[in-house]
């Protein structure tokens, strides 16, 4: 019977390539039958470059009544992103030699 716990989708992730996923969110009739507007954080755990996220299916169990789809999907970042708190002051040095230009900067470093 269509509705039941468990006929809907989840939300996964992995931090380590793909060998095993952790669940995220849980989507299940009949909570979800319309379009649904969801926002929700992303662990600490899964904040990093090599993340990845799926949904998958719970059970097929029951021909014709699964179907589900998926609009205007969004993955951001909250932390903050670099920023420079301390530039680097002018120096004199002579042609040829070398001049050093330490900086202060905070937040993630870029993911290159």
């Amino acid at each position: 019977m269509p509705g039941l716990p468990r006929q809907g989708v989840v939300l996964e992730y992995s931090t380590n390539l793909t060998q095993n996923y952790r669940i995220l969110g849980t989507y299940d009739p009949p909570d979800f039958y319309g379009w649904t507007f969801v926002s929700l954080p992303i662990p600490m755990e899964a904040r990093l470059p090599l993340a990845y996220f799926r949904w998958r299916q719970w059970t097929t169990t029951l021909a014709g009544f699964h179907n589900w789809a998926l609009d205007d999907t969004l993955i951001a970042q909250e932390l903050p992103l670099p920023v420079v708190t301390a530039q680097p002051t002018d120096q004199r040095v002579n042609v040829g030699a070398t001049a050093t230009f330490p900086v202060v900067a905070s937040g993630l470093p870029p993911l290159l």
